[in-house]
């Protein structure tokens, strides 16, 4: 009988044979479950100490019960499915003018998102009566598989980083172990089991480009333009990947993502008719001139309604945005056009041009740039970190500060810091309700740090990270 000995010199022993990237891992899940226990507390106290009726919605506990339980609300398929009764009542009346503006219900998507409505009651309608009850299983269980598969594709493109940044190999008992870290860490994403917990669209959108980012690792850029596609017929602001690849020639990514998004469209326009699907531009810009105050908006726009108090902050308001104010909507629009320039513009030399580093900082700030960018839109970063950590290992662009930032920037985006609402009513320091926002800018900052530094040095420098550039 083999018998385990657990003793202070065992477990030293232990840690000198792990390699660097293991140490990290382990490290940044300790450093994290540390540092987010003050704000734990305090919601406990708040909430069962005062207030023993309240759950606990906000916590990230609450969302991981819920998706260990299969269980989830109806954010994105509730209002989805309004429109979708409405689209089947009247198909050639202007949607977006009955819905949003007149019944106020926040379906801010293009009629394109439809289309998956239409295509699962074909399947659904011949088996069951029971009919929006079975959709909603249907989508409930499709996002539960969706973060699986997003934890799944995380793990295979930090092993995939870690191939092409030529780190060393461990045993097959340390790579158990970074699997679980890997896992775990996954599990504690906030946005991205939030993505689940709420019944998000985005939760599918997360996994679509986790598959893209890792098809484009691979050198599969047909396949990635196709998931580009996808995720441009539900979230419009993504076709800024699209013309990133049209501007960095990679003319397979570029064609296959323009035709799903075209056929889409052609699709949506056939059936809904032009003018309603061209309604969806009145959204939109009813959306960017005012945007969201709520916390969870994670961007410039809701950063400056707090710090203005235009709107409520610690509230959400199911049928209302935040009222219309010139300085946000300036503030809100310089912003987009800066990060939109930044992630465009050519880079120093020809070599930098579409390679991964370049991918993902266009990718991120397409969310970063939108007036509304909520919580759970920032799951995209889970398998961005996946890339980062490997690369930055052996890439320290920042020298001792690298791997510091990196896990500042995770802490505060993996994170959810109740104790930052006892800040909502003052004045400049409610701009620590960004922090999630300000974790995802350490990491564009990064991504054009690597960017930059790669294509300065020649090719054959020896500590140069190999990263995917080839079309």
């Amino acid at each position: 009988m083999v018998r385990l000995s657990l003793t202070p010199k065992s477990v030293i022993d232990y840690w000198q044979q792990l390699t660097p990237l293991t140490k990290g891992l382990l490290i940044l899940l300790a450093v994290n479950t540390i540092v987010v226990l003050p704000s734990v507390l305090v919601s406990l106290s708040d909430r069962y100490i005062f207030d023993l009726a309240v759950r606990p919605r906000e916590m990230p506990q609450y969302h991981l019960l819920k998706f260990l339980t299969v269980q989830q609300d109806l954010d994105s398929w509730e209002p989805m499915w309004q429109a979708f009764e409405q689209l089947k009542a009247a198909p050639k009346e202007p949607l977006y003018a009955e819905i949003f503006f007149d019944q106020h219900t926040k379906f801010q998507y293009p009629l394109t998102s439809l289309l998956l409505f239409y295509a699962l009651q074909a399947v659904l309608a011949p088996f069951t009566s029971h009919y929006p009850q079975a959709l909603y299983a249907v989508l409930a269980i499709a996002s539960w598989i969706s973060f699986v598969g997003l934890l799944v594709v995380s793990v295979n493109i930090f092993n995939t980083a870690c191939q092409q940044t030529n780190a060393i190999r461990p045993q097959n008992s340390e790579q158990i172990l970074r699997t679980v870290l890997l896992v775990l860490l996954g599990l504690s994403f906030y946005p991205a089991i939030r993505a689940y917990s709420l019944g998000q669209i985005q939760a599918w959108i997360n996994l679509l480009f986790a598959v893209m980012l890792w098809c484009w690792m691979r050198e599969k850029q047909q396949i990635a333009g196709v998931l580009g596609g996808l995720v441009c017929l539900v979230k419009p602001q993504y076709a800024v990947i699209l013309l990133w690849g049209l501007l960095r020639r990679r003319w397979r990514f570029a064609i296959a993502f323009f035709a799903v998004t075209a056929a889409g469209w052609l699709v949506a326009c056939i059936m809904f008719g032009v003018a309603n699907n061209l309604d969806y531009l009145q959204v939109l810009s009813f959306i960017s001139k005012r945007g969201e105050a709520y916390f969870p908006n994670q961007s410039v726009n809701g950063l400056l309604n707090r710090l203005l108090f235009n709107g409520s902050n610690l509230t959400w308001t199911a049928d209302a945005f935040a009222p219309f104010s010139p300085w946000v909507y300036i503030g809100t629009l310089a912003s987009s056009v800066l990060l939109l320039i930044g992630a465009l513009r050519p880079a120093r030399n020809r070599r930098s041009r579409g390679h991964t580093v370049d991918f993902v900082l266009v990718s991120l700030t397409a969310t970063m740039a939108s007036p509304v960018a909520w919580e759970h839109h920032y799951g995209i970063l889970l398998p961005i970190y996946a890339l980062l950590l490997p690369q930055l290992c052996q890439y320290r662009i920042w020298g001792v500060l690298t791997l510091p930032l990196l896990g500042l920037s995770y802490i505060l985006a993996s994170n959810y810091f109740y104790i930052t609402k006892k800040f909502a009513a003052l004045p400049l320091l409610n701009i620590a309700q960004s922090y999630l926002f300000f974790g995802a800018l350490i990491v564009l900052l990064i991504l054009y740090r690597l960017r930059d530094r790669v294509t300065s040095q020649p090719p054959d420098q020896p500590d140069q990270v190999p990263i995917t550039e080839r079309s």
